[in-house]
C-alpha cells in the first residue's frame, strides 16, 4: 500500500487532527462502532478540506444522524485517493 508503518496510527482527539494536518499521519483507523455526529463533525469538515476522506471502515459516507449503524465496525480517515484500497484491506481483516 506504500504507506510506512510509522505513518499509520490509532491516536485520539485533537492530536490526530493536528498530526494529519501537519502531514505526520496519513491514516487513522478508529475501531469504535459509534461516534456521535457532534463529536466528529468539526474534525471531519477540517480534514476533508485538506483532502482527506472521513468514512466508515467500508468506505461508505457517514450520515449526520443520531442513529447508530449496527453494521459499522469503525471509521477510516485517509487521503481520498486511498479510501477504496484501504477500506477493502481493512474489511478483509476484520
Amino acid at each position: 500500500m506504500n504507506i510506512g508503518e510509522t505513518r499509520i496510527f490509532y491516536p485520539a482527539g485533537i492530536l490526530r487532527t493536528i498530526d494529519m494536518a501537519e502531514g505526520k499521519l496519513d491514516v487513522a483507523v478508529l475501531l469504535q462502532s459509534y461516534i456521535s455526529p457532534w463529536d466528529l463533525a468539526a474534525e471531519k469538515a477540517f480534514l476533508e478540506e485538506l483532502g482527506f476522506n472521513y468514512s466508515y471502515l467500508d468506505g461508505s459516507e457517514i450520515p449526520f444522524t443520531d442513529k447508530k449503524d449496527k453494521n459499522n465496525a469503525g471509521y477510516l480517515i485517509c487521503p481520498k485517493s486511498r479510501t477504496e484500497t484501504l477500506s477493502s484491506h481493512i474489511i478483509r481483516h476484520l
